[in-house]
């Protein structure tokens, strides 16, 4: 992509980030984030990758950089994703919890045991607070 010293420049200042912290986000120098900016108007040179590790961070954080459309480049704010609903959030478990528990199904039919150690197993597998407290390093009690 095309970009200018002044759009990375922009983005930066519209996001509020100083030049060492893009440099941080990027994992690049603070003079490598100052020799782009320097090339004002220019379109910044330099290693593809140093500039893409740039614009993703800006990206991520935000910052869209808008490509010469007819009314010359720029930048803006991305618009904030909606929030999903209490409903769709609630939907979205229902359908993990079912895959887990298929998962489980498939995978328990081969193994040894009482329909009762099968059916401990599963819930075990497909109990959401227990696997979460696991994952965290947490037991649960």
């Amino acid at each position: 992509m095309l970009v200018s010293g002044n759009q990375i420049r922009a983005a930066r200042a519209l996001l509020g980030m100083e030049q060492k912290d893009l440099a941080a986000r990027a994992k690049v120098a603070i003079g490598t984030i100052r020799n782009m900016e320097a090339a004002g108007l220019e379109q910044v040179g330099g290693r593809t990758d140093t500039l893409n590790a740039v614009l993703s961070a800006l990206r991520e954080a935000g910052a869209l950089i808008v490509p010469e459309n007819g009314e010359g480049p720029g930048v803006r704010l991305r618009k904030a994703r909606p929030a999903y609903s209490e409903a769709d959030r609630v939907a979205n478990a229902d359908d993990v919890r079912a895959h887990a528990a298929t998962a489980a199904d498939s995978m328990m039919g081969n193994m040894d045991g009482s329909p009762g150690e099968k059916a401990d197993r599963r819930g075990a597998l497909t109990d959401e607070p227990a696997i979460v407290a696991k994952a965290k390093g947490k037991s649960r009690k």
